[in-house]
This record gives structure tokens, C-alpha cells and sequence, in this order.
């Protein structure tokens, strides 16, 4: 159940929030089920926090710590979480519908079944994370790290993969119709992002052999290194 005191504290602003934390630093959060519309978080500690379905939509949480939250269906519809911390954090079914995740850290994330429906996660850190069932449908992950991520039967339809890490990720029943990716360079130093050869893959859902999606980006991809995303993060998304 909700605290309402601590809601309060957090209302009155990230600097006083980060205070009260570093004098109860065994003090947990609980803001589960919390209205948090359009709150400003930014750089708070709300790590290990309950948030379980808490309303976050348009929240401002740039580079928030979240590590270890639990955010279980939790609703960041349109929220900013640039080079937000969120590694370990549990986002099982979670709503991450527009929500802007360039450079965010999401090392080995719980995000089963979440709706990352046109999100931007541009050079986002998905190391590990848990996407089985996760919808990414016209997802930006250019230059994203998703090495030994598991995207089991998550939905990448129209995903930007363009620079993506994808070393050691299961793609069994993975559905990859219509995603863009490019050609791995040979000389990054005397690629030239105008001069990338990109294309589409017209239609290509994982039949269940792991080696098979594996093989497929072989070439693209999951060979391409981790790449720093090639835009100005205040160029419009």
C-alpha cells in the first residue's frame, strides 16, 4: 500500500527526496500504485523503490537511479529516461509507450511482456535483460547493447537495429518482419554513417532454432560493435 508520506517527500522535490534517502538509507520506498503524472525526478535515488503500478506518464526521471525498482506494470507512457539507471529493475508488463530511454542502463531489467511501443532506446544498455514477450514494435535501438538479451517471442516489427550488439541473444519465435539493420563495416574507421549500406528485411519471424536467427544477423547486426548513437539527442526523435 501506498505511503503517503512518502509521496509527499517526493513531491517536494528531487533534492529534498535525495537528502531524506541519505539519512534512511534503511528506509525502503514503498510508492506503489502512486500518481506521479509529469513529476519531476530528475537525477533522484529511487533505487530499489516500490513502484509497483504506479503512474508515471511524462514523468522527467534523466538520469535517475532506479536500480532494483520495482516498476511491475507500472504506467511510463511518454516518460524521459535518458541515461536513467534501471538496471536490475523489474518492468514486467510495464508501459513504456514513447517513452525516451536514449543511453539508458537496463542491464539484466526484468521487461517480460512490457510495451515499448515506439520507444527510443538509442545506445541504451540491455545487456542481459529479460525481453521475452516484449513488444517492440518501430522500436529506435541504433547502437543499443543487447548481448545475451532474451527476446523470445518479442515482437521487433519495424525495430530500427541499425549498430545494435545482439552477441549471444536468443531470438527463438522472435518476430523481426520489417526491421532495419545494415551491413557490419569492415573499417569503422573509414565508414562513414552517409555511406552505410542499410535495408530492410522484408519479413522474417524466428522459427524457433536459435542458430538460425544467430546466423542471420551474422553478417549485420550482431556483429556490428556498440556503437555511440549518431545524432544530437536534441535533433526531434
Amino acid at each position: 500500500m501506498t505511503d503517503q508520506n512518502h509521496v509527499k517527500k517526493l513531491q517536494q522535490g528531487p533534492g529534498e527526496w535525495n537528502v531524506w534517502r541519505q539519512r534512511n538509507p534503511d528506509s525502503q520506498p514503498d510508492l506503489s500504485g502512486a500518481s506521479l503524472e509529469q513529476a519531476d525526478l530528475v537525477r533522484v535515488n529511487l533505487a530499489g523503490a516500490d513502484l509497483v503500478r504506479a503512474d508515471l506518464t511524462g514523468a522527467n526521471a534523466l538520469e535517475a537511479c532506479l536500480s532494483g525498482a520495482d516498476l511491475v506494470r507500472a504506467n511510463l507512457t511518454g516518460a524521459t529516461l535518458v541515461k536513467t539507471i534501471l538496471a536490475g529493475a523489474n518492468l514486467f508488463e510495464a508501459n513504456l509507450t514513447e517513452a525516451d530511454l536514449v543511453r539508458a542502463n537496463l542491464a539484466r531489467a526484468t521487461l517480460v511482456k512490457a510495451n515499448l511501443t515506439g520507444a527510443v532506446l538509442m545506445g541504451a544498455n540491455l545487456e542481459g535483460a529479460d525481453l521475452t514477450g516484449a513488444i517492440l514494435v518501430r522500436v529506435n535501438l541504433m547502437g543499443a547493447n543487447l548481448k545475451g538479451a532474451d527476446l523470445a517471442r518479442a515482437d521487433l516489427t519495424d525495430a530500427n537495429l541499425i549498430g545494435c550488439n545482439l552477441e549471444g541473444a536468443i531470438l527463438e519465435g522472435t518476430n523481426l518482419a520489417e526491421v532495419e539493420v545494415e551491413e557490419a563495416d569492415q573499417d569503422e574507421d573509414e565508414a562513414l554513417p552517409e555511406k552505410e549500406k542499410r535495408y530492410v528485411v522484408p519479413a522474417f519471424t524466428g522459427s524457433g532454432d536459435r542458430t538460425d536467427a544467430s546466423r542471420f544477423f551474422s553478417t549485420t547486426v550482431s556483429s556490428a560493435p556498440l556503437a555511440t548513437p549518431r545524432h544530437n539527442e536534441t535533433e526531434k526523435r
